[in-house]
């Protein structure tokens, strides 16, 4: 699949062009910090979440009065201290100097998805109008409204691609839509969602790669 300027490249964000692990942790340090006396509360929630406990139920016993709604608040509107790793910063780059059009479809919350996209700096690849975030947009990604509103944007007779995480919801319609679907492998088990489950063969990505700097060598296949 040769790189040409009938090309567009979508991804998804969390897990895919960055660690949504990094953005949980930053989340917790924004509450340790606002709401907690204890210098381990932040291991706490940090713990917690490993052995998959809810984090603020576990500050409970931590944080006398700890006040959970409080914590979802700022946990879910806090600017996250966060990072595009250098890989992918390298492909956002290559892509854009090759004039291929971008976009982001995500699932989420719009104030949430929208301080990920601009801590990351992905506003310097890809503009903020070709950001689309499920909260915003009135469907998620169960639907292929997004998917297809990229296709109304850019024109119904370009290749599409989509790269992503999440085989439970990420490439089933994009598949159906005719588009390459590439899966970036979780290698260190660190994804907010399983890679294997029970799906149907239609939710798998027709490309799986262990780092995102192979996607630039499939697209020019």
């Amino acid at each position: 699949m040769r790189a040409s300027h009938d090309l567009v490249v979508c991804f998804d964000l969390d897990d895919t062009l960055y660690k949504e692990i990094n953005y949980v942790r930053s989340g917790y340090a924004e509450v340790a910090r606002l709401m907690c006396d204890s210098d381990d509360a932040f291991a706490v929630m940090v713990n917690a979440g490993r052995r998959k406990i809810n984090a603020f139920d576990a500050m409970k016993g931590v944080e006398p009065g700890f006040d959970i709604d409080k914590a979802v608040q700022i946990y879910r509107s806090h600017v996250p201290d966060i990072r595009l790793p250098k890989e992918t910063r390298e492909l956002l780059e290559s892509l854009q100097q090759r004039g291929i059009p971008m976009y982001i479809i995500t699932d989420g919350r719009t104030v949430g998805q929208t301080n990920k996209y601009r801590s990351l700096g992905l506003d310097k690849y890809i503009p903020e109008k070709n950001l689309i975030i499920s909260e915003a947009a009135g469907v998620d990604k169960h639907s292929p409204d997004n998917f297809l509103e990229v296709m109304h944007r850019e024109g119904m007779t370009k290749r599409y691609v989509y790269v992503g995480d999440n085989p439970e919801k990420d490439f089933l319609h994009p598949n159906r839509l005719g588009w390459t679907t590439i899966m970036l492998r979780d290698a260190e088990g660190e994804n907010t969602h399983a890679q294997v489950g029970d799906f149907p063969q239609e939710n798998y990505a027709r490309y799986v790669v262990d780092n995102i700097t192979d996607v630039e060598k499939l697209l020019l296949m």
